[in-house]
């Protein structure tokens, strides 16, 4: 492979994704696409195709083993917020700087972001977890006048 040829690992490759699909191509990236869905529009945008979902992360690191002559020079995903786990998962395989898979769980999950808020003195408005059919009645008893 060229050394001058541009690698983007890309995730979910629906209709939503073409403006960036066609972007990056026209910036000169070559697209590794992943979608769980075999005849996704984005999949003739791609030069290689992996047809696994983007939550099943065992089975996309199974299949990059086949690509490792390939140096992915960026990572992306305008897909699903769950997305991003694998995006950040492949970035830090492919040595690409992107945030850590630890932020993003952070900013994903309410449990872990407003424990982070809290540690770093962040302001979060009043909020009350909603676990079960109780926490709902004593929430909504405090807030009946």
């Amino acid at each position: 492979m060229s050394k001058n040829i541009k690698w983007c690992f890309f995730l979910g490759l629906n209709y939503d994704q073409l403006p960036y699909l066609v972007e990056l191509r026209n910036q000169g990236y070559k697209i590794i696409g992943c979608d769980k869905n075999p005849t996704c529009v984005g999949r003739d945008y791609c030069s290689k195709f992996i047809n696994y979902s983007y939550d099943d992360v065992k089975n996309v690191f199974n299949h990059i083993q086949s690509l490792r002559n390939i140096k992915v020079d960026f990572i992306f995903s305008a897909a699903s917020q769950r997305s991003q786990i694998l995006a950040s998962l492949l970035a830090d395989h492919y040595k690409v700087k992107y945030p850590s898979t630890q932020n993003i769980q952070k900013v994903l999950d309410k449990f872990k972001t407003y424990p982070f808020f809290t540690e770093n003195n962040i302001r979060i408005p009043h909020t009350t977890f909603i676990i079960d059919k109780s926490s709902i009645n004593k929430c909504l008893n405090k807030a009946d006048p």
